[in-house]
């Protein structure tokens, strides 16, 4: 079996793969690349995430956990994930359908990240 923790005779350990576990599973990395990737070559989605919520008030369905560290990002957004939008039009008539999904933010208090319709976006590019 090959020795998944030594590629290029670098000295990190192998990852601890721990996902059979029924509370807790994980996959611990120790280098600077990603300890998972996960890829889809076609055109459906690369990874999904499904929890069925409860009647009150919970994390849903992700959980981001950064250690305390005021220039860490939660969260990266790669290639054309991001978009830069030069227009984004607030007016009612633009917003009808504007969303928000709820966050739960990490005092406790929940809060929310708006979702602009397609047609408040005037203006964008990668």
């Amino acid at each position: 079996m090959p020795d998944k923790g030594n590629k290029g005779g670098d000295n990190h350990m192998a990852n601890l793969i721990n996902l059979d576990a029924e509370v807790g599973a994980n996959m611990i990395g120790d280098d600077s690349e990603p300890t998972l990737t996960l890829s889809n070559s076609s055109t459906g989605s690369a990874l999904r995430l499904e929890k069925t919520p409860s009647a009150n008030a919970s994390i849903g369905v992700l959980e981001l956990g950064v250690g305390s560290v005021a220039s860490a990002a939660a969260m990266g957004l790669r290639s054309g994930a991001f978009v830069s939008a030069s227009t984004i039009n607030t007016t009612t008539a633009a917003v009808a359908g504007l969303g928000a999904i709820r966050v739960a933010r990490s005092d406790g208090t929940f809060g929310w990240i708006p979702v602009y319709p397609d047609g408040a976006v005037t203006a964008a590019a990668v």
